[in-house]
């Protein structure tokens, strides 16, 4: 068996690696030394000490050329290779610290629409392409979980808009989107270009789970103070049955335009009465705050989701998301 070259220990061969790959490449000492953040000097040295280790001379240089030298034609590619390899290792690691491989486990409200469910996944696949995602349907008054990293929650009566919450978890800037109203398309109501919350008067309402999930109290008191008083209350546990009974002509229900298909409408309610709301909470030294600011931004940019201190505010006001952040 051949013995192997002993490197010094106080020789960095990668570093020196590095050095070798940048002269081959530029073939000039000067423009590699620039690209390497070096003087010429220190890279000529640090060039003639991996000669040295090596035994082996990897380039013929005049005063004028650089070249390799046959040792340095055949080494070249092995450097090359090594380096690269250390780059995409120093890369995992890199990702490895920020959270950005494995796979997240998220909790999204049951009753989410398809076109939001859509809009998230496809977000933060966009977004972490090395990150997989594992979204799971939550009751609409559930917590963070164990198995889960983080979670869109509706948040209960009296949650912060940020901050701390409970030991261990943390939350996000709450959300709120602004609500129309569900109709049959051959109501009366559905020939209105818009609605004031008055003129269901008379109509039953099918709450959808995401809708009541803690804060009933909430959006019955709005549909009190807009002069809508339902005649009857239906809390059905499937969005799709809730559905079935504005499809029916039995009650209306609170939706967004993505809730409207085949005969279901969906109408605007003047002065925005009623809203869903949405927050991002997750576990202290996981990686589900990547989910948590995905959804944010995902929400905010395709879903016209307002963050709740954002939603008083004249449009010109409101501020766009930056990316990286909760904005």
């Amino acid at each position: 068996m051949r013995e192997l070259l002993s490197i010094p220990p106080d020789v960095d061969l990668l570093a020196h690696l590095r050095c070798f790959v940048a002269v081959a490449e530029t073939q000039h000492f000067g423009r590699a030394a620039e690209r390497l953040h070096v003087t010429q000097p220190a890279l000529s040295r640090t060039i003639a000490r991996l000669e040295r280790t090596l035994g082996a001379q990897l380039f013929e240089r005049t005063s004028r050329t650089v070249s390799l030298s046959s040792a340095g034609e055949v080494l070249l590619a092995d450097a090359e290779h090594l380096v690269d390899r250390a780059d995409r290792f120093l890369e995992t690691a890199a990702r490895a610290r920020r959270g950005e491989i494995g796979t997240i486990r998220a909790g999204i409200p049951l009753g989410l629409p398809a076109a939001t469910v859509a809009t998230l996944a496809r977000s933060f696949r966009d977004r972490h392409p090395g990150v997989g995602l594992d979204l799971r349907e939550l009751p609409a008054d559930a917590r963070l979980g164990p198995g889960l990293d983080a979670a869109l929650l509706v948040p209960e009566p009296g949650d912060g808009a940020s901050g701390g919450g409970r030991a261990r978890v943390h939350r996000g800037p709450a959300l709120v989107q602004p609500l129309g109203v569900l109709v049959p398309a051959a109501s009366a109501l559905a020939e209105r270009r818009e609605l004031h919350l008055a003129d269901l008067a008379g109509h039953a309402l099918a709450l959808l789970p995401i809708d009541r999930a803690g804060w009933d109290p909430d959006l019955l008191g709005a549909c009190r103070r807009g002069g809508f008083e339902p005649v009857a209350i239906h809390r059905p546990e499937q969005p799709a049955f809730a559905l079935g009974l504005v499809l029916a002509g039995e009650a209306i229900a609170f939706g967004d335009p993505g809730q409207a298909h085949d005969d279901i409408v969906w109408r605007p309610l003047v002065g925005a009465p009623v809203s869903r709301r949405l927050q991002p909470v997750w576990r202290d030294g996981g990686r589900g705050a990547l989910f948590a600011q995905a959804a944010v931004r995902a929400l905010r940019e395709g879903d016209a989701w307002l963050r709740q201190d954002d939603a008083a505010a004249p449009p010109a006001a409101q501020a766009s998301p930056r990316p990286g952040s909760f904005a």
